[in-house]
């Protein structure tokens, strides 16, 4: 008897085995960011199974992979996602495409995938502040990056890792393209002095719970957050890029039916609330028309080119040397308030910042690097670093500035106190 309904289930159509296979969603979302839009989906087609994967990029690039991954459904900002799965032929061609709120840029984008992929709506990142740990601490609002490198704000900021945040990512790549590569990086140096941690997971929690005062994040968590509690504060930063973000239906072993006509629902969806600004929804798509054109415009080639290569620059040259840039740059504004400095301790401190803002690698470096990872993906980035890890680098630098700015105490107090 069992031998006979093991011959029928072979003889089912494939289709009917797998009329109730779950339609499989990979976001770099938190899943709580498109949990509304799920409800929405089921409530329409109670029939239709519906599973939600939450991975940071990297881990969704691991997942995509794996040649036997069974992910229908790919729900990101990460452009880096998508092309991956371009070049290998794995985005399935889409039976019709929106783009009556497609911005520029966006339609750039959509036209480089040819029908291969959808646009689920925008948002953007400012500041993230807690107003209760604020006025604890005696602390102004952020209003810029600039702001933020401010000695008030010693070890009160918190910010995810660019490797575990898709929009840490874009926010520390906007910098350098809006400052260039060694002004950005002496920006970025120095809010790192001032950063509390480097977070691996969401830094919204950090903020909710009172561990820490200040982060830059992306609109659609900071309202989220504003939604339970009150005292969490957000503005968004002054020319921050509008960004897109895009779904696509994947190629895998068993092509759930349902991936194309779940597009299509989160598509007219995001078109209804367009049309209502006001609409309190878990996914932020408030900006008016007018408005995406105003941010600053990101150049996603170039930011999809080095993308792996400034990660694991920010991992080497802030996460893992974190210590020493806080004590780096508390030395430095210590010293640097001192009255009656001479004109060589002056030149001194100059030479600290100098070392505590310079990244270890430069620009034309980065590229070079960036160019070899792309032809030869199965090498890591760090493979092409001479066999000097960049943290060595950035470790002796803050050390040697360190260094300097102890001295320049000791001189000052032998000379201040005898």
């Amino acid at each position: 008897m069992c031998r006979i309904l093991i011959f029928l289930l072979l003889c089912l159509p494939t289709a009917v085995l797998a009329y109730n296979t779950p339609v499989i969603v990979l976001t770099t979302f938190e899943p709580s960011a498109l949990e509304k839009l799920v409800e929405k989906y089921q409530a329409q087609y109670p029939n239709v199974a519906l599973r939600v994967l939450h991975r940071h990029e990297d881990a969704a690039q691991r997942l995509l992979n794996d040649p036997n991954h069974d992910i229908d459904v790919v729900i990101s900002s990460s452009l880096s996602l998508f092309s991956s799965l371009q070049q290998k032929k794995q985005l399935k061609q889409l039976p019709t495409i929106n783009k009556e709120y497609a911005s520029q840029q966006a339609k750039v984008i959509l036209k480089q995938f040819d029908k291969q992929l959808a646009l689920l709506g925008y948002s953007s990142y400012g500041f993230m502040w807690n107003q209760r740990y604020l006025e604890k601490h005696n602390l102004d609002r952020p209003s810029s990056w600039q702001s933020l490198t401010h000695p008030q704000y010693f070890r009160h900021i918190v910010m995810a890792a660019p490797s575990r945040s898709v929009f840490s990512h874009y926010m520390i790549e906007s910098i350098l393209q809006q400052y260039g590569w060694d002004d950005g990086w002496h920006l970025l140096y120095q809010l790192s002095g001032n950063l509390a941690s480097v977070s691996m997971l969401s830094a919204t929690d950090d903020i909710s719970r009172g561990r820490a005062g200040i982060a830059p994040v992306a609109d659609i968590m900071a309202y989220r957050s504003q939604q339970p509690f009150p005292f969490i504060g957000f503005s968004y930063q002054p020319n921050s890029p509008v960004i897109p973000a895009f779904m696509a239906s994947i190629e895998n072993r068993h092509n759930a039916a349902n991936s194309a006509k779940f597009i299509s629902f989160l598509e007219s969806v995001m078109t209804q609330m367009l049309h209502n600004i006001n609409s309190h929804y878990s996914y932020v798509l408030r900006q008016a028309r007018d408005q995406r054109a105003l941010g600053q415009q990101l150049d996603f080639a170039l930011l999809n080119k080095r993308s792996a290569v400034i990660k694991k620059l920010y991992t080497h040259s802030v996460s893992h040397t974190l210590a020493l840039h806080n004590k780096a740059w508390k030395l430095i504004h210590d010293v640097s308030n001192y009255p009656f400095l001479t004109p060589e301790q002056r030149q001194n401190i100059d030479k600290a910042i100098k070392l505590a803002t310079t990244p270890p690698l430069t620009e034309q470096q980065a590229m070079t690097i960036s160019a070899n990872v792309k032809a030869r993906p199965n090498i890591d980035v760090q493979s092409y670093n001479d066999g000097n890890p960049w943290c060595v680098r950035m470790h002796n630098q803050l050390t040697e500035a360190i260094k300097i700015t102890e001295q320049i105490v000791m001189d000052y107090e032998a000379k201040t106190y005898g």
